[in-house]
């Protein structure tokens, strides 16, 4: 796998975008448009023209370059057409400039960091909505179905749509 760090504004953002929603483990916080709003400069690392690629929040103060995760983005990690493998999320982390110092990125769910990586695990919550909602309904409980009734008969309803930019 060749990887390649390039900076965010020589990165092909329509790859970069296909990458993350073709992704198995893609998710809103990847895209190209919603890390220009999130991020100052952002940068990222990519394998194998746009296969995986990784977002990068490089920052430096005091002379020490480091990375951080950006506030209001949950987790990040190697992004991928397949869930990438322990070797490909270590060839990744490898990968990162010499010159940063200091490392703050919370890597996604399906992301299995290497042995020996100095790393705190952090409890995560997630919704699954992998199923059509009346298998996920089944599964509600009882207080869940009871507020989700009381909502319905007091006017909230919901609106399906797909476009960001409104």
């Amino acid at each position: 796998m060749v990887l390649e760090y390039i900076s965010g504004n020589k990165i092909d953002r329509e790859k970069w975008d296909r990458c993350i929603d073709q992704a198995v483990n893609g998710n809103i916080c990847a895209y190209s448009w919603f890390l220009d709003i999130m991020c100052r400069g952002w940068d990222g690392i990519v394998a194998d023209d746009y296969v995986f690629v990784m977002p990068l929040a490089v920052g430096r103060s005091f002379g020490i370059h480091y990375l951080l995760q950006p506030r209001f983005i949950q987790q990040w990690g190697v992004f991928g057409l397949t869930s990438p493998d322990r070797e490909t999320v270590s060839q990744f982390i490898e990968a990162l400039p010499e010159s940063i110092r200091v490392v703050d990125y919370h890597f996604n769910e399906q992301n299995i960091l290497p042995h020996g990586q100095n790393a705190e695990m952090r409890t995560n919550f997630l919704l699954k909505l992998d199923k059509p909602y009346e298998d996920l309904r089944m599964a509600y409980s009882h207080n869940l179905v009871r507020n989700l009734k009381k909502s319905g008969h007091s006017g909230f309803h919901v609106i399906q749509h797909n476009d960001p930019d409104p």
